[in-house]
């Protein structure tokens, strides 16, 4: 990703910001889009449409992610785009968009785990492969040391608190609420419970897609949406601006309601419309009153509501 944003650096740090900023903007348009498309194929209907449109681009953590300009919103956009190419059975397609997500490493974990459990050994393949070609090239350009130290640097990254501008009371997962309730006297202990956690959590993903693989089915929009939000609740690192990534789980679970639970979807809906103001007294009025994160209380009540309809 680095060497791809390379050429930003021939430019002011302004101008950089502002490319950097259409970009963003041009990211934005395409997933809306992908959202829409999907929409449409599945029916719905022009209001349902519409407040699609309006929730998402109202929704608070977007602003977060086009202001901070970081690549929160490339992997929504990867996440789509993967979902997209797995229900079309392109397994080169899913191959360059789960490598994509790994800019955000932690969030694409869960992906990999569905992945593997449905024993899509192919798209697996070509994207070790693709993912292997991208160390080599980057290592012969910027030096043999480079993965090495980066993996170094990821596992200084997990265990420091408010360091590097990582401030680990305001992240929107199972750490931060930790730190919240128990104090950073704690941390080196809430950081192994949280491990323990990531890695439950996700034989648990692993353990729900046994079986046969049907991407048209509805259940596999229940189940990836479950399997997404899963991740969000007990990933190692999550900033206020990753909470966009709740997006795509709503989106998904309510696709499924919609055909199911149409009295859960209407719930939801009005739920998905009301978040950006949520968010916002959350932030503004609430952010010093509360011992947790209302993203989070979103996040974890999400997932509790996805895994009562699986059962």
């Amino acid at each position: 990703m680095a060497m791809v944003l390379y050429p930003l650096s021939w430019f002011s740090l302004s101008a950089s910001y502002w490319i950097f900023a259409f970009i963003q903007i041009l990211i934005l348009g395409r997933v809306l889009h992908l959202l829409i498309s999907i929409a449409r194929l599945h029916q719905w209907n022009r209001t349902e449409i519409l407040f699609l449109a309006i929730v998402f681009c109202a929704f608070p953590p977007l602003f977060n992610a086009l202001l901070l300009g970081n690549f929160t919103l490339l992997v929504l956009w990867g996440w789509v785009e993967l979902y997209r190419a797995i229900t079309m059975q392109r397994d080169r397609s899913a191959a360059l968009w789960l490598v994509l997500t790994t800019a955000k490493l932690q969030h694409t974990v869960y992906y990999g785990v569905v992945l593997l459990a449905g024993r899509r050994w192919k798209t697996l393949f070509l994207a070790f492969g693709v993912m292997v070609g991208l160390v080599i090239v980057t290592s012969l350009a910027l030096g043999p040391t480079l993965w090495p130290d980066y993996v170094k640097l990821l596992a200084q990254l997990g265990s420091v608190f408010d360091q590097y501008g990582i401030t680990v009371r305001d992240m929107i997962n199972f750490k931060g609420l930790l730190v919240n309730l128990l104090g950073e006297t704690n941390f080196t202990a809430i950081n192994l419970v949280n491990l323990l956690m990531w890695v439950v959590s996700a034989l648990v993903v692993a353990w729900l897609w046994r079986g046969s693989w049907e991407p048209q089915s509805p259940d596999f929009s229940l189940k990836l949406a479950f399997s997404l939000t899963l991740g969000l609740v007990f990933s190692p690192h999550s900033n206020v601006q990753d909470a966009l990534f709740l997006v795509f789980p709503v989106f998904l679970f309510y696709m499924y309601l919609r055909q199911h639970a149409p009295t859960q979807a209407q719930t939801l809906g009005w739920l998905a419309l009301g978040s950006p103001t949520i968010l916002l007294i959350s932030e503004f009025l609430l952010r010093n009153e509360l011992p947790f994160h209302l993203p989070f209380l979103l996040l974890l009540g999400l997932a509790i509501w996805i895994g009562n309809v699986l059962r």
